[in-house]
């Protein structure tokens, strides 16, 4: 299934004109040299791995960084309240940020670190790209398959011949905007989507002293989308983030 929800920019949070969301943002000591604030294709052609994060037996590749620190983050507990959604420490954010710039070729020690300080570096990996990761190119390709609708499920016995139509089409749409990624951003976006497919899992734990982390999959595409689709104002585009939910089981 597909959802859809939209956010208004005038919130400063979200203001791609602050300087926490610019690429290789100053504030948290984002170079554009080394890690952070670098192109994708670039970053993985000097410091790339292969990884076997993807979905199905293949490699892809993606940077370094991010290959460990996924890896690190599913030995953790991600059921704790709020991963993703919190921001955790900032001054420990920049610290982790400097070391990794510093010495690009080798990943800091990061079991040490809490899941929520870890989702920061993600987020902030992600927002500092100077493309987002689904690029600006196919921004209009993926809200097309929302202007759709977002549901039903095409798998639903219970829908009608139409809303079954419907829900193929949309599909379709979103399958075709993700094959017209270039390779390192389609690699990297599988690696993500089945990493917080998988975090997703723990939102809600049937269990006394720990309820779960409270982000599903909605929660999830509210708080990742805004860092990996959004128009490009330079250009004079929408200035609205839609946030898209993608479930595997369409």
């Amino acid at each position: 299934s597909s959802n859809v929800s939209s956010t208004n920019e005038s919130d400063p949070k979200l203001n791609r004109s602050n300087s926490d969301f610019k690429s290789g943002s100053a504030t948290i000591a984002g170079t554009g040299n080394g890690v952070f604030g670098v192109a994708l294709t670039g970053l993985i052609a000097k410091y790339g791995v292969d990884s076997d994060l993807g979905v199905g037996s293949h490699k892809v590749r993606i940077p370094l960084i991010i290959d460990e620190l996924i890896n690190v983050m599913r030995t953790q507990d991600v059921s704790i309240e709020g991963v993703f959604r919190l921001n955790g420490n900032i001054r420990r954010l920049r610290e982790l940020v400097q070391s990794i710039e510093s010495h690009p070729e080798i990943v800091p020690k990061l079991e040490n670190e809490t899941p929520i300080q870890l989702a920061a570096v993600l987020k902030k990996f992600l927002r500092d790209l100077p493309i987002p990761l689904l690029t600006f190119k196919l921004y209009d390709l993926f809200l097309l398959s929302q202007r759709l609708g977002t549901g039903p499920n095409v798998n639903n016995t219970n829908n009608n011949e139409d809303e079954v139509k419907l829900a193929r089409k949309r599909l379709r749409i979103l399958k075709l905007a993700y094959a017209m990624l270039p390779k390192a951003h389609r690699d990297l976006t599988e690696v993500l989507l089945a990493f917080l497919g998988w975090v997703a899992t723990f939102a809600n734990i049937d269990d006394d002293e720990n309820m779960g982390s409270k982000m599903d999959t909605h929660n999830l595409a509210t708080v990742i989308t805004p860092n990996i689709l959004y128009a490009n104002l330079d250009n004079g585009a929408s200035n609205t983030h839609t946030v898209i939910e993608i479930n595997g089981r369409d």
